[in-house]
């Protein structure tokens, strides 16, 4: 397993800050605390808490669970000239990207658009009859709203995002398109400069601070990556924000079980530390979010020897300490003995750590979740419904979610730094849709006015 080494030295006076915080985190943990997702500072107990299954359930009206009711996908729908053919018997997401500015700086390129395909195509998640994966329908807007490409999008006061502005666009964008009939069975992504004048790379409209109802989901989402969504050298860090806040409006959190975020054993595009690089997988970069549900960690009493467990073969995480500013990166074996501090032993006796900061500096339980288990299709109940009968009427002019959500600290997504810019530009990293998609895998791209449909053919 590879370290860096030059952090072992200073990793050692951390781990001497961290024995007060370990001394009264044992004091609680005496008592198996009730699991709350909402605070998570009271996951302290002896056992780690279930890590909880929040998935879709399939009905009679809805036997893929897809969240779309399947007299709807029995015919193709049409977007504005362009045909959806959705599969009863296989789990269907459509996701229409929008963009703002005349000069296309917002607009994703075609390769970030394959990526998110190939990995919604490449999920371990099970239909009917043996189909496998989530077939994702992109419907791209082929030309961007009349602003500047530069213009901040939406107001932030007092920890609120006013989606107002987006309203606006979005229903913009649905009478210019003809897409006003069409049922709420599509989520909505805006790709801009900014929003609310910050630096962050995106936002989900599932703004909801009570655990039970994020995962509801939500329907809209935005990009805001400055402009770097043209560029092809971006193409990662674009499928990955448009992946990681959809992955929101499908009702994942930042840190799986909570909204704890850069866990290092929860290796999802939810977590900051993989939004815009992807994960590594047996030494490869790939863009998805959790396939495996991995040891807890007790961060009151870390066990190297034990590593992540079986299930980490082949993977690779990050995780940062206090007062450094790069993150630690382990490769190789880490299903047992990870040097966590990096002190070139492997250790014999459980000692007190810190393995997700900036997030916090507490010591608690470290619970992670498979995502692709628990996908919530019904974008907060805006998408699909309780629909006597499959009525397509009864899914059209549905209300949308609040104008108004919450963007405290732990819902804020990730900032799109100086440094950010800087590996975007210099990067060497190449990006073609044939090597993304693979041998044998084909895009499949229609268009009709200004509507283009990116599907895989199956």
């Amino acid at each position: 397993m590879k370290t860096d080494l030059s952090h072992r030295v200073l990793a050692v006076l951390s781990l001497c800050m961290l024995l007060s915080f370990a001394t009264s985190a044992q004091q609680e943990g005496t008592k198996n605390a009730k699991p709350d997702p909402d605070n998570p500072a009271s996951i302290t107990g002896k056992s780690a808490p279930s890590a909880y299954k929040w998935a879709n359930k399939k009905t009679k009206l809805d036997k893929d669970g897809d969240g779309i009711p399947d007299a709807l996908e029995t015919t193709p729908i049409n977007f504005g000239g362009v045909l959806v053919t959705l599969d009863p018997e296989k789990k269907d997401v459509i996701l229409v990207v929008d963009f703002v500015g005349t000069d296309n700086a917002n607009l994703p390129t075609v390769e970030s658009l394959a990526i998110l395909l190939a990995s919604f195509n490449s999920a371990p998640v099970k239909g009917l009859k043996g189909k496998t994966g989530i077939a994702l329908h992109l419907v791209s807007i082929g030309s961007g709203y009349p602003l500047p490409s530069n213009s901040s999008i939406g107001t932030i006061a007092n920890d609120e995002y006013d989606w107002s502005q987006l309203d606006t666009i979005k229903q913009n964008t649905i009478a210019a398109n003809n897409l006003g009939s069409i049922p709420h069975i599509y989520h909505y992504c805006l790709s801009c400069n900014n929003y609310g004048g910050s630096g962050s790379s995106g936002i989900s409209r599932n703004g909801i601070s009570t655990y039970s109802q994020f995962r509801s989901g939500a329907v809209d989402s935005i990009c805001s990556l400055q402009g770097y969504q043209s560029s092809v050298q971006a193409a990662g860090m674009t499928a990955g924000t448009i992946m990681h806040e959809f992955g929101h409006n499908l009702g994942l959190t930042h840190g799986g079980y909570d909204h704890v975020n850069y866990k290092p054993n929860y290796i999802s595009i939810m977590n900051y530390h993989f939004q815009f690089d992807g994960i590594t997988v047996n030494g490869a970069h790939s863009y998805d979010y959790s396939r495996v549900l991995l040891k807890p960690l007790d961060e009151r009493k870390i066990k190297e020897k034990a590593g992540l467990g079986s299930k980490a073969k082949g993977l690779g995480t990050q995780f940062s300490y206090q007062g450094y500013q790069n993150p630690f990166i382990l490769t190789g074996d880490l299903t047992k003995n990870v040097d966590w501090n990096f002190d070139g032993i492997i250790e014999k006796q459980a000692y007190p750590w810190n393995l997700n900061y900036p997030f916090d500096v507490d010591l608690t339980w470290l619970v992670s979740e498979k995502n692709w288990d628990n996908i919530n299709f019904t974008g907060g109940g805006n998408i699909g419904g309780a629909v006597a009968n499959s009525n397509v009427s009864d899914l059209v002019n549905q209300n949308y979610e609040g104008r108004f959500t919450k963007v405290p600290d732990n819902l804020k997504c990730r900032e799109l730094t100086d440094a950010d810019k800087l590996a975007i530009e210099t990067s060497q990293r190449k990006f073609s849709v044939e090597e993304i998609l693979g041998p044998g895998v084909k895009m499949k791209i229609t268009k009709s006015g200004n509507l283009t449909l990116y599907t895989l053919e199956q």
